[in-house]
Parts: structure tokens; C-alpha cells; sequence
């Protein structure tokens, strides 16, 4: 549904998120399609309920090369342009078992170590909230390129779904 021709609303477990329109990307990269709403945040489980209502996957990155494909797509999605930093929720979780990461989008376990350093600390927030859910986090300035953070599920974070094709 499109309201005054500049807002697509999107009802998802109850809520609803406002977009803009041209703040959707799609992209077909190296065979994959990616899909990145750049100007809201979900939490992990929201993040992968938006992307399977489009047909896709929160993104999953087991390769140097698949990590390639992903930097290159946000390098020409224009997302640098006006940020310094990125914290995107990938389908790496830990929920199942702590310690024992797999990929929802696949089932495959973890493999290509890309961990920011001292990371994953499963840090507990308080008596309820640890850090289960992982997000590709690049920040230059502090010495971060493109690493995995363990970060609790309900924060809300950017976001990329991708087919598995």
C-alpha cells in the first residue's frame, strides 16, 4: 500500500514500519538478489520474518567470497554516502545452543571466522537479555572492517535479505 505516493507501509507482527519508498534497494549480485531497507531497524526475529514476507532470507555469510559480494553490494548501494558505520543483523545465531552458531537461512554451522575481536562475548545485559544474534558491524574509525558481533536479538539493527539462489 502506498500513501501519498512516498511511504510504503508494511504490517508485520502487529506493528507497522514506514519506509521511504526510494530507500529500498534491490541488487543482483554475483547470481544473488539482495534486498536492503536502509532507513529503519528490526530486531533479528522481525528481520527475518520481513525478509521471508519478500520471498528471502536474512543474509547469510559462510565465504571470503560471499563476504565480497555483500561489501560490494553496499559499497554501490549509496548507504556510505551519508553513514560512517554499519551494524546489519545476518541470519548467524546462537539461540538453539549457547556457543554453537548456525545460520537460520541454511542450517549450516559456522564456519569462516570473521569475529571482531573479543567477540562473541555473550554478554548479558540483565537477568533475561544476553547477546544470541550476530551482526556483520563495520566501523572503520574503530578499527572494525566488516567483522561478526554477537548483539542481543531485541535491538534493534539494519537489516539485508538475500535469495539463496
Amino acid at each position: 500500500m502506498f500513501w501519498c505516493g512516498t511511504l510504503l507501509v508494511s504490517m508485520l507482527f502487529g506493528g507497522v514500519y514506514l519506509q521511504k519508498e526510494n530507500d529500498i534497494a534491490f541488487a543482483i549480485n554475483r547470481g544473488k538478489t539482495y534486498y536492503f531497507p536502509h532507513s529503519f531497524g528490526l530486531s533479528w526475529q522481525q528481520a527475518v520474518e520481513y525478509c521471508r514476507n519478500h520471498g528471502m532470507f536474512l543474509v547469510t555469510i559462510q565465504t571470503k567470497e560471499q563476504l565480497g559480494s555483500v561489501v560490494e553490494y553496499l559499497n554501490t548501494s549509496g548507504y556510505w554516502k551519508t553513514k560512517d558505520q554499519l551494524h546489519m543483523w545476518t541470519s548467524l545465531n546462537d539461540i538453539g545452543e549457547e556457543g554453537q552458531y548456525f545460520w537460520a537461512s541454511t542450517g549450516e554451522r559456522l564456519t569462516f571466522d570473521r569475529w571482531k575481536a573479543g567477540e562473541p562475548d555473550n554478554k548479558r545485559l540483565d537477568t533475561c537479555t544476553t547477546e544470541n544474534c550476530v551482526v556483520l558491524s563495520h566501523h572503520p574509525v574503530r578499527g572494525v572492517y566488516y567483522s561478526f558481533d554477537d548483539r542481543p536479538c531485541q535491538e534493534n539493527n539494519l537489516f539485508l535479505c538475500e535469495s539463496l539462489g
